[in-house]
């Protein structure tokens, strides 16, 4: 059985040497309500130290909702993760906050944390395209999911997917052999499987060799160009 490497220290900030706008998230990010895995990186021209600030929104420490992202994600530059905290109520007259002006219209009972989704949760191995946008309260399932660039997200949970546009359509799907997606399944929990017979890239290319951008959705055309 051949010897399996290391790899790198999910502790470093740059793994790739000279390239200062891929960063893994882990060691960057120091919040209380957002927790990331070890290997998840960020791609930002500006710096991947900019990922809480250009990528999460609306994120209300009176609201206490959690950004949860796994291991081995991608993230591109442009992403948004939309939080709970963008949300207004619905549940009266009107839905402008009044109260958040105050000035004589201050009113403590009113609690805007009712109108949470709960948790924003981002599996293991999870790709992002350029510019997807996550709404409030998703559950984005691991699985190797693609994000198609400019996509929006609201409640696509299939695995092994490759969403894109808006309204969000699938757009291709990833099945690799059994064996692989066990030893992926493994690494993204931690534990050390033996390498599967063949060769995966073989099986399956769409995770290099193409990669969906898409350039305009509507409910009747899709189109997209190789990357």
């Amino acid at each position: 059985m051949p010897v399996q490497k290391a790899g790198p220290d999910p502790a470093t900030i740059h793994p790739l040497p000279g390239v200062a706008q891929i960063g893994f998230l882990k060691p960057i990010v120091d919040h209380p309500r957002i927790e990331i895995g070890d290997y998840t990186y960020y791609d930002d021209p500006a710096g991947p130290e900019h990922f809480v600030d250009r990528c999460v929104r609306y994120h209300f420490e009176h609201i206490g909702d959690r950004l949860i992202i796994g291991r081995f994600c991608a993230i591109a530059s442009g992403v948004e993760f939309i939080m709970n905290g963008a949300n207004h109520l619905m549940d009266r007259l009107s839905t402008y906050p009044f109260e958040i002006f105050g000035q004589g219209w201050e009113d403590e009972t009113v609690d805007y944390a009712k109108a949470s989704r709960g948790d924003t949760v981002v599996g293991n191995d999870v790709w992002i395209g350029t510019g997807a946008t996550i709404m409030p309260g998703v559950k984005i399932r691991g699985d190797w999911r693609q994000g198609g660039g400019r996509a929006g997200r609201s409640g696509f949970r299939r695995g092994r997917g490759q969403p894109g546009g808006n309204p969000q359509i699938s757009l291709s799907r990833r099945d690799h052999h059994p064996a692989y997606r066990h030893r992926m399944v493994g690494l993204a929990c931690g534990k050390n499987h033996p390498q599967p017979p063949g060769n995966p890239q073989r099986r399956h290319r769409s995770a290099g060799a193409f990669s969906a951008k898409v350039i305009s959705v509507s409910r009747f055309e899709t189109t997209m160009e190789a990357a």
